[in-house]
């Protein structure tokens, strides 16, 4: 089997050396690395060309105008001639067994398409034990007992053949979330607790800075969507025009608040629910209980 590992390159002179090293260093050796180039103006396409000429069987380098990181890994699906997928950000770090990890795993779980693991992070996600999640998982993505954080997260390269689950080119914020709330809801997930990569949080995504506000995923939520009789995935959308409200008051993008506030206002009473079912669950349980029994 061999996993195609697509690198979207956007001005990361001063890591995408430490994260090509880290996928050169895998205990496997059946992948090949698509670096594809969204414009770099800062010598970040010279390093990836030294890779490049260094290792001409484990890497390429694909130049294309700058789009965005969607464009980008969109881009990629076209060079890749692996039968799994995996998309890695260029400022993050693979551990040595994250390949070796995923064809066990592949192997042991033939029959499935979405394969995830842990990573090394100040919020990694929370479940301990190896499990099948059956679709759709919302609820168990919303408590974070898994995640499809890009980098720990290996996909059949069939699913791609539905243009309706490539990723959005129209987006630049929280294109991943819009990403994988589509995965979660037609492909059974497989998760295992291993860690398989360091997660950078200084720098998400393929570019630091402002993000327009008809390039956030969450200004194109439809808020008839939000409804109590699909509450996890409710929760998801309503959490993420919530965070997305509070990056708009972080840089002071006072059109953005207002414009997040009058959304988040239509359905003010799941601001309440939103902070009801982030607490856990058995702290959550004891509360009712104890409520129950004062009434």
């Amino acid at each position: 089997m061999l996993i195609s590992i697509i690198v979207p390159l956007f001005n990361k002179k001063n890591s995408i050396s430490r994260t090509l090293s880290s996928l050169l260093s895998q205990d496997s050796n059946n992948y090949e690395v698509i670096i594809i180039d969204d414009g770099s103006t800062d010598g970040s396409d010279e390093i990836a060309k030294e890779y490049v000429y260094k290792y001409p069987l484990k890497f390429r380098y694909i130049y294309k105008k700058n789009q965005g990181v969607s464009s980008a890994r969109n881009a990629g699906l076209s060079y890749a001639i692996g039968t799994w997928i995996m998309f890695f950000d260029a400022d993050d770090i693979a551990l040595p067994n994250m390949l070796a990890l995923f064809e066990r795993l592949i192997v042991k779980y033939s029959s499935y398409k979405v394969i995830t693991a842990n990573y090394k992070s100040s919020n990694p996600a929370y479940g301990k034990n190896e499990r099948l999640y059956k679709k759709p998982s919302f609820k168990y993505f919303w408590y974070r007992t898994f995640n499809l954080r890009m980098g720990t997260v290996v996909f059949h390269k069939s699913i791609f053949d539905n243009e309706k689950l490539l990723f959005n080119s129209e987006l630049s914020f929280y294109e991943d979330l819009d990403f994988s709330l589509r995965i979660l809801d037609l492909y059974d997930i497989v998760y295992v607790p291993d860690e398989v990569m360091v997660y950078n949080t200084a720098d998400n995504g393929l570019s630091r800075g402002y993000h327009p506000l008809n390039k956030d995923f969450a200004s194109n939520i439809d808020m008839n969507n939000i409804t109590l009789r699909k509450l996890y995935k409710s929760l998801i959308l309503y959490g993420n025009i919530y965070a997305s409200y509070k990056y708009r008051r972080s840089i002071n993008d006072f059109y953005g608040c207002s414009y997040y506030s009058n959304k988040m206002e239509r359905k003010k009473y799941f601001l309440t629910i939103y902070y009801i079912f982030r607490i856990p669950l058995k702290i959550r349980m004891t509360i009712f209980k104890y409520f129950k029994c004062k009434v």
